[in-house]
């Protein structure tokens, strides 16, 4: 899941990627749940491949996923041989269920650093900084400025009315509006660069930013950690702060994969298509995000395989790649879709962050998706969850919603803090994020609660089953 592009102080969710996410707080529908009624041989189906996708037949997968991005310097980033390696397992375990995957060419434009240094002269000390990508590069070998503290806002250029930030690296919160904004403003300003970070329960964490605005941004804006902006202002409140900046990155293209299999079975003008991605960020191996689906994904498939004869529709697997780049697989998928091809997808099912340390049950629903056969599965199982919107959670459904094709999915929180409600029902540390590992170096198996990937792999494994065996699932609602 890719981060978003504006914060709100409440949050069910999810990732710092979306222009809207942030926008507004959410209503979230508390539920034990209220289902409705699945044919006899969909549940059947249903309920046995739920009981072959347990939590600890998908850690196998994750403790893969796991040791191939040890492997490779920590991650299983796009155009990394991690991601490479991730492909190769996910298709060797395929072929051996006996499926024919395909490897689909997926070109993408990525930002590769190639400097991102942050030096404090005196006190002589080294900052931890993460270059938003499109940012300009600085000058070979950097550029030293001082430090100028921002607007407590800092989202329009009036807000720097009566501060001389000229020429200088201004130190600002994302807290109250996009960073986009941030940028302009403080260009406006004539400010050299931007540090930003933004306020979260997670302080010591820091996030690359990804730059959605419509023209390549003026100036370059780099992320810092709350624990890091909150020593700078102090020091910078003692004494004036000269900083040296060695930022420089540049666009790369390259090609990567979606990994498909599908069913022989099944009527293939009635396609039911159920995904995650497989590739991580490069600051972590991605274990949660999104190692936990596309393992829940690949176990569901397999555990499919034997099941073939039962099948009313016809299952599409897709593992995606460089939806860290904002789902550039899904998007290049659907994009390349023929009309027949995209009215015969009668459903998509999307996961996010199944494995979260102090998780949530949420369960995507509103116009174009549908909750009946995670509520089903949650009601039957005398378990709690929480309904969001679509909109709470970035990620591959959407260029499927784009193209008017019908969605379900399911996601155990990510950088929003749970709620005293949600704390009641799930139980966890409210006030904390829901795994604040997301996009961390920590994002690794030790990270994953087994009783959350258990109960959500299951759900998920539930919902193939059920949409499988029921006819036109993606017209179902409750």
């Amino acid at each position: 899941m890719s981060l978003t592009k504006s914060l709100a102080p409440r949050t069910c969710l999810t990732r710092l990627a979306r222009p809207a996410l942030f926008s507004a707080p959410l209503a979230c529908a508390l539920a034990l749940g209220t289902s409705g009624a699945a044919s006899a041989s969909s549940s059947s189906l249903a309920d046995r491949l739920a009981a072959g996708v347990s939590g600890r037949a998908v850690t196998r997968h994750l403790d893969a996923f796991q040791r191939i991005a040890d492997a490779n310097g920590g991650n299983r980033a796009v155009g990394t041989p991690g991601v490479a390696a991730s492909e190769d397992y996910v298709v060797r375990k395929l072929k051996a269920a006996g499926y024919r995957p395909v490897k689909q060419p997926v070109p993408y434009t990525r930002f590769d650093v190639q400097a991102e240094r942050t030096d404090v002269l005196d006190p002589a000390t080294s900052l931890r900084t993460l270059l938003m990508d499109a940012s300009p590069p600085l000058p070979d070998g950097g550029i030293t400025t001082r430090l100028a503290l921002g607007p407590s806002s800092g989202c329009k250029p009036e807000d720097y009315h009566g501060m001389d930030v000229r020429g200088a690296v201004v130190l600002v919160a994302r807290a109250t509006c996009s960073h986009t904004l941030l940028v302009a403003a403080a260009a406006s300003a004539g400010a050299r660069a931007v540090l930003a970070y933004i306020p979260s329960t997670t302080p010591q964490a820091v996030w690359r930013l990804h730059w959605f605005g419509a023209s390549a941004p003026a100036i370059p804006l780099a992320s810092i950690s709350q624990q890091q902006a909150d020593w700078l202002r102090a020091q910078a409140n003692q004494r004036p702060l000269t900083l040296h900046l060695d930022w420089r990155g540049r666009a790369v293209s390259g090609i990567t994969h979606n990994v498909i299999a599908e069913t022989r079975n099944g009527d293939r003008n009635h396609v039911v298509v159920a995904g995650g991605h497989l590739d991580s960020v490069g600051e972590g191996p991605g274990i949660n995000d999104n190692g936990s689906v596309a393992a829940a994904v690949l176990q569901s498939a397999l555990r499919l395989a034997p099941m073939q004869h039962a099948l009313t529709n016809r299952v599409r697997f897709i593992w995606w790649g460089a939806e860290e780049l904002v789902d550039v697989g899904s998007d290049y998928y659907v994009e390349h879709l023929t009309a027949a091809q995209k009215q015969a997808i009668t459903l998509y099912l999307n996961g996010e962050m199944i494995g979260s340390p102090n998780y949530a049950t949420f369960v995507m629903t509103g116009q174009g998706a549908t909750s009946v056969p995670f509520a089903d599965y949650f009601t039957a199982h005398h378990l709690p969850f929480e309904q969001v919107p679509t909109t709470a959670v970035g990620s591959d459904h959407e260029p499927f919603m784009k193209a008017g094709i019908p969605v379900g999915g399911i996601f155990g929180g990510g950088v929003g803090s749970k709620t005293a409600d949600e704390v009641r029902l799930f139980g966890g540390v409210q006030g904390q994020a829901y795994d604040p590992c997301y996009h961390q170096a920590c994002d690794r198996t030790a990270d994953i609660n087994p009783i959350a990937l258990d109960r959500h792999s299951r759900a998920f494994a539930y919902a193939i089953g059920w949409a499988a065996t029921t006819t036109d699932p993606g017209t179902q609602a409750h």
